[in-house]
């Protein structure tokens, strides 16, 4: 029986080892998780930092353009401001005076050191002429919309 009792109690001594060795390998996969969800929270923390600091700027030279996009012909509606890993500004524009290609290439090339209110106005003269060749059933042409970030996007709003 001794040694029935020896082989008894190693066995248990091991099940006792697995176990606090499983639990120490739980503890550790929890310190891990709980590390990656705090460099997960302060990663996100820095890029809604960039991000603010970026918009800001971006707000600064979108107000800068709006009178150069006013002789143009384009009249602001509405602005959305979204902040995160990608800022971006979207505004809506209304066509307050349609102006020829001659008169917008001029507004372009009398103010080319203002990179970003040039594209504005190529890009709503394109859309503007692409609005007055379109129709969506019998909906009318609402307003031109510039999204401007890393990639901008013009679009076409009917109601």
């Amino acid at each position: 029986m001794h040694a029935s009792m020896s082989i008894l109690d190693k066995a248990k001594e091991k099940a006792s080892s697995a176990t606090d060795k499983a639990l120490a390998l739980k503890d550790q996969a929890s310190g891990a998780v709980s590390d990656l969800k705090d460099s997960a929270a302060a990663q996100a923390s820095r890029a809604l930092d960039a991000g603010l600091s970026q918009i800001s700027q971006g707000v600064a030279d979108f107000n800068a353009a709006l009178p150069i996009v006013k002789l143009a012909g384009y009249t602001l509606g509405e602005v959305t401001v979204e902040i995160g890993l990608s800022p971006k500004i979207i505004a809506s524009f209304h066509v307050a005076e349609t102006i020829s290609d001659e008169e917008t290439d001029k507004v372009v090339a009398d103010h080319a050191e203002n990179k970003l209110a040039t594209m504005l106005v190529r890009a709503l003269h394109r859309a503007a002429k692409l609005q007055r060749s379109l129709t969506v059933g019998g909906l009318k042409p609402m307003a031109l919309s510039v999204a401007v970030g890393l990639s901008p996007v013009v679009a076409i709003r009917f109601g």
